[in-house]
């Protein structure tokens, strides 16, 4: 007997099923669990890793409807050239009982927001503990497949040891005490919340505008050849020093276009945000 392929309802209604998955974790994450972030990473995993013998959800949606996403991404500007760690997407925390991560969701003015294409999205660098540097991928990946999400391995790699077990981050309160929790769990909740937000900017309306934001220069630069970890930069939107940008520099350059999208709901109003494109 031949095998079953499923068709697009099926495969719809399982990208749904994470989503409802995703959601409840959320949840339960924010009253107190943030073991939640493994099945958080579990439900990402599938929706969004393609390995060599299996096409995620998403891209299979895309196979059937020719339509993908923009992402969000909540998090700072990164530089290679910050003397102290990097860890964009979280915040900390003094309580009675010492300092802990947070998810900084932050989007005041202050704060820009941009969108971004899967790859450079999934790929994007949110740590740098001035040893290794991960992205969203290497986020989820390790806590779905190593630590309890899909799979427990009964080691773990130094570079992840080093951040989750030996705060390499480097940050302690005034005793010289770690933060308590788990950094890559609190930036999960941080990659989950982008998902949904994102996935609302695309079902919000069928009417979008999509526009060259003139005068205003993007690139990814990637830290190592043939590697696939990258963070965007600009000559425009940038402030840094010469010395900053000579070490910058020395990661390869691709050039984006960074575009101003409009979305016209039907009875709500103009939503408008900044895309970085090829």
């Amino acid at each position: 007997m031949s095998k079953y392929k499923r068709n697009f309802q099926e495969v719809n209604e399982q990208w749904n099923d994470q989503i409802n998955f995703i959601q409840e974790s959320i949840r339960a994450f924010d009253n107190g669990n943030e073991k939640e972030a493994r099945r958080l990473a579990t439900a990402i995993r599938v929706m969004f890793h393609d390995s060599r013998e299996s096409l995620s959800i998403y891209n299979q949606l895309i196979k059937w409807s020719g339509k993908d996403m923009i992402f969000k991404s909540i998090t700072d500007i990164y530089s290679p050239a910050n003397l102290i760690s990097s860890w964009l997407q979280l915040a900390l925390q003094q309580s009675k009982n010492g300092l802990r991560y947070i998810p900084n969701l932050d989007e005041s003015v202050n704060r820009r927001i941009f969108f971004m294409n899967f790859d450079d999205w999934w790929n994007q660098i949110i740590f740098d503990d001035k040893k290794n540097c991960f992205t969203r991928r290497d986020v989820v990946l390790f806590v779905a497949n190593k630590d309890g999400g899909a799979h427990l391995d009964s080691e773990i790699k130094e570079s992840y040891a080093n951040i989750v077990k030996y705060n390499s981050i480097g940050w302690t309160d005034s005793d010289g005490k770690s933060p308590s929790n788990n950094p890559l769990y609190t930036s999960i909740r941080v990659i989950s919340q982008e998902i949904l937000d994102s996935i609302k900017l695309n079902l919000y309306s069928p009417h979008r505008v999509t526009y060259i934001n003139k005068g205003h220069e993007m690139e990814m630069r990637f830290v190592k050849q043939g590697e696939k970890k990258r963070y965007p930069w600009s000559s425009t939107e940038v402030q840094k020093s010469p010395e900053t940008q000579s070490i910058v520099d020395k990661h390869q350059k691709k050039s984006r276009t960074l575009y101003i999208r409009e979305y016209q709901g039907e009875n709500e109003g103009k939503i408008r945000v900044e895309y970085i494109g090829k």
